[in-house]
């Protein structure tokens, strides 16, 4: 439903959001994945392979810390009427 629609076309039960399971662990994958993404791409443009690898770690690092800054954002406000 669009957010100027009727209050009673939302489910009072639903919750407010879901909580995964493992946040760690989908979050240090999301990274690891980056970093061999940046990492694979720096390498194929010729850099070396030093280089390579501090690009990666760094894509790596920032990945993780934006993923964990975005775990602690509020959850959004539940319209209970």
């Amino acid at each position: 439903m669009s957010r100027h629609g009727p209050d009673d076309a939302l489910p009072r039960d639903a919750p407010a959001a879901d909580v995964p399971a493992h946040p760690w662990r989908d979050r240090v994958v999301l990274a690891a994945i980056g970093g061999l993404a940046t990492g694979a791409v720096t390498s194929w443009a010729g850099n070396p392979w030093w280089l390579a690898a501090v690009a990666a770690a760094g894509a790596a690092v920032v990945v993780l810390v934006a993923a964990w800054v975005a775990g602690t954002a509020p959850a959004p406000p539940r319209r209970d009427g």
